[in-house]
């Protein structure tokens, strides 16, 4: 009889909290699964996700009170698990950003996850009392830690560049995406601890708890800011959002408000700024000489958009204007996207059927059809 046999299952104050936090990351995971979160998109890679580290933080819970003795099917699931967290996240990402994503990239993203998970499968069966005498080899080459912790910073990584890469974001959904991409390196930070720390001297459960908090809030984090994508993506500020913050420009009277919207139509309108390639948030609060926070509460309260929906919707209307006369049939689409301040193909295309519910093409071959019937 070993150690474990005689030592009696029990929770501890440490392993109550970290039970309620797995518990309240399946609850997100069905509601993320269910799509009856305030998600506008991705919601089902945050199921994943959710489903994922709360599976893993079970096992842990049951691991650390010993009950993992009693009730061992969880034993042993943790490696697969984690390596789903990257690719979730990352297809999350991509998602809630319109990156297009096609099977290849399903298939070269999750090709390890799933070797990973046949690599266990023995083991796993085995805790259900399945013995399917296979060779406890292939779980140790499939879960090696080198290849965890090299998987997880290689996502975060992945994750950052597509938060930095996207032209479309403008500073307010950049902090979004920055509260996000740092969720993910506070897990990835937890497991590269534990794996530098668990050989130490020093090393108590007293740590794996603590880390397992860092994971947990990382996580947690991650769940929090994807509800509220849906309003972040309408335009309305991060800080709002945050516990503990108050929206900077709440004390702007409707006066003040008008005033600013109006001078904004004039410079979109009359200047036509929108037709600068490179416009921000910061450029056209500099014209109108406003703090960029005012702005983006008058544009998320009198347009219900974010900055880029407003600014991308005068630079289609501008190409529909060019497109319905004649004296520029002799340009491509893609020069008059380009003139309209589109410095992106697929972003035009995907804005212009969005505001017309046509292709470009097809939008100006029914103009011309228009003046020759006329």
């Amino acid at each position: 009889m070993n150690e474990m046999d005689v030592i009696e299952p029990g929770f501890s104050p440490w392993t109550v909290l970290l039970s309620v936090i797995a518990l309240v990351g399946l609850v997100l995971m069905v509601l993320f699964a269910r799509g009856t979160s305030r998600l506008a998109r991705g919601e089902r890679w945050l199921a994943l996700l959710m489903g994922a580290t709360s599976v893993t933080m079970c096992s842990y819970v049951l691991y650390w009170t010993h009950y993992n003795t009693q009730f061992p099917y969880l034993n042993n699931i943790w490696p697969f698990l984690t390596f789903l967290v990257g690719p979730s996240l990352y297809f999350y990402v991509r998602a809630v950003f319109k990156v297009e994503s096609s099977r290849r990239d399903y298939l070269l993203h999750f090709s390890l996850p799933v070797l990973v998970g046949l690599c266990s499968l023995p083991v796993l069966l085995n805790n259900v009392g399945v013995d399917l005498e296979a060779s406890r080899n292939w779980y140790i080459i499939g879960t090696n830690k080198e290849m965890l912790i090299a998987h997880l910073v290689t996502y975060t990584f992945l994750v950052h560049r597509i938060v930095q890469n996207d032209w479309q974001v403008d500073d307010n959904l950049k902090a979004w995406s920055r509260i996000i991409v740092k969720g993910l390196v506070a897990y990835t930070i937890g497991f590269l601890s534990y794996f530098m720390l668990v050989n130490a001297t020093f090393f108590s459960v007293e740590w794996d708890y603590a880390i397992s908090l860092v994971m947990s809030a990382g996580i947690l984090t991650i769940a929090y800011m994807g509800f509220w994508q849906k309003p972040v993506f309408a335009g309305k500020p991060v800080q709002d959002l945050l516990p503990g913050q108050k929206y900077a420009t709440s004390m702007l009277t409707e006066g003040a408000k008008s005033a600013i919207q109006k001078k904004m139509v004039y410079f979109l309108e009359e200047e036509k700024v929108f037709k600068e390639n490179e416009l921000r948030l910061d450029d056209l609060a500099a014209y109108l000489d406003v703090n960029r926070h005012q702005l983006s509460q008058v544009i998320n309260e009198h347009y219900q958009v974010n900055f880029f929906e407003l600014i991308n919707g005068y630079r289609v209307r501008y190409v529909q204007e060019l497109l319905r006369h004649p004296e520029y049939e002799h340009y491509t689409i893609q020069q008059l996207a380009f003139e309209s301040g589109f410095n992106n193909k697929a972003s035009f295309n995907r804005y212009f059927k969005k505001e017309t519910g046509f292709t470009p093409s097809a939008y100006r071959l029914r103009e011309k059809q228009k003046r020759v019937k006329g």
